[in-house]
């Protein structure tokens, strides 16, 4: 396995195992072995040796690699899981009727589709930069900050923040 679909830092919430529905950041990934170390989850002993003169051995605690593909990203408004679909992105929670569709006319308008990436940082962030954005009035691209806004309602809006400029770039010098 070479991609995982969450990052150091992500909150997720275990799917399966005797840590099933706690949640937690990820301290650690490893793609090469495709596994996750997520903070208090998934605790074993490790017996230690005393390595010098003087030094205490013992028992202690610690966090275990778990397969990535048993933890997922969390809902911003409930905590449970994010699952991608087809065509969306949605919370596994009915009742919470979060959903991020793939096909919505903010990402088609400007000619791009949104990828998992995308989602995992409007999810985590609440932002994320995309570049090559089209504009329909000027007929040429553009990079963005594309913001998450949660209205809490039955659809997701997004919102655009563009970098500001420096200076002696095309006007102020």
């Amino acid at each position: 396995m070479s991609k995982v679909h969450v990052k150091t830092g992500d909150t997720v919430v275990i799917l399966s195992g005797k840590d099933r529905g706690k949640k937690g950041k990820i301290m650690a990934v490893s793609p090469k072995e495709g596994k996750v170390i997520v903070e208090n989850a998934n605790i074993v002993s490790k017996h230690v040796k005393p390595r010098k003169m003087g030094e205490a051995g013992g028992i202690i605690k610690a966090e275990s690699a778990i397969y990535a593909c048993k933890v997922q990203v969390v809902c911003p408004r409930c905590g449970k899981p994010v699952y991608e679909g087809k065509k969306n992105f949605a919370c596994s929670d009915r009742a919470c009727q979060f959903v991020m569709w793939k096909n919505d006319r903010f990402w088609t308008s400007r000619r791009k589709e949104m990828t998992r990436k995308m989602a995992a940082d409007l999810l985590k962030k609440g932002r994320t930069s995309v570049k090559g954005m089209w504009s329909e009035k000027k007929g040429s691209t553009y990079d963005a900050v594309v913001i998450l806004d949660d209205t809490g309602g039955k659809y997701v809006n997004f919102k655009l923040e563009f970098p500001k400029r420096k200076d002696g770039v095309h006007g102020k010098k």
